[in-house]
């Protein structure tokens, strides 16, 4: 829900414009104070929810070997930190040699970044994701992705910060808008899914998760013709 309202935040800036202020555009810097409120407020849902779910099932009792148990804390934190930073440093490759193909192929650089460098960039987090399912650890998994859409949305205080010329979300439009607004809409299906908790299932997935999938490819589609 919190991601939500900070696509919403960032699709108001856009419309109606920002103005510079201390580095960033206004608009930009709310979008880090609700992004320091979200965690904070994600850190203390766990402790004290806000509501809870009459009749849930007990989970089970998962019984995996765990790949890393042998491994200490600080080997654990080392690894991490490794692979976090091979990851940014692909990542400028990935930004480059994206910008060079969206140019060569004629599709543009919004709609090359919206969708073919953000699953790339998300390869890892699919690969993080399926581990943890693996693992038995679903809630995990499930937060992991939720918490990466508001974490991306906060990255964008950063990108207002290192942009020279004014307030960042200036320089976007109706594209980033439709953007926003696909992603607002497929996580509200999925935040209805977790708080209804009667999901149908058809070959196994949710109906939700058609629904999402309808959406997605539906914005995909609209994307194209916008860019």
């Amino acid at each position: 829900m919190l991601s939500i309202i900070l696509i919403a935040v960032t699709i108001t800036g856009i419309g109606v414009g920002d103005i510079p202020f201390a580095g960033a555009g206004r608009w930009t810097w709310g979008i880090a104070a609700l992004f320091v409120y979200a965690v904070r407020k994600a850190a203390r849902a766990k402790v004290r929810p806000g509501w809870e779910v009459i009749g849930e099932p007990p989970s089970p009792d998962i019984d995996v070997d765990d790949p890393t148990e042998n491994l200490t804390c600080p080997q654990l934190l080392g690894a991490t930190a490794a692979v976090a930073l091979v990851i940014l440093v692909m990542g400028y490759f990935l930004s480059t040699s994206g910008e060079a193909l969206a140019e060569r192929t004629g599709l543009g650089d919004s709609f090359f970044g919206a969708v073919f460098i953000a699953i790339s960039t998300s390869l890892p987090e699919i690969s993080t994701v399926l581990a943890a399912v693996k693992l038995g650890r679903h809630v995990m998994a499930v937060s992991d992705i939720f918490g990466t859409n508001l974490f991306d949305v906060g990255v964008i205080f950063l990108v207002g910060l290192f942009y020279p010329d004014g307030a960042v979300l200036n320089e976007v439009g109706m594209f980033s808008i439709v953007a926003g607004l696909t992603g607002i809409v497929v996580t509200a299906v999925y935040v209805i899914g977790l708080i209804e908790r009667r999901d149908p299932a058809l070959f196994g997935v949710g109906l939700d998760s058609y629904a999402v999938m309808t959406i997605y490819i539906g914005g995909i589609a609209l994307l194209f013709t916008l860019r």
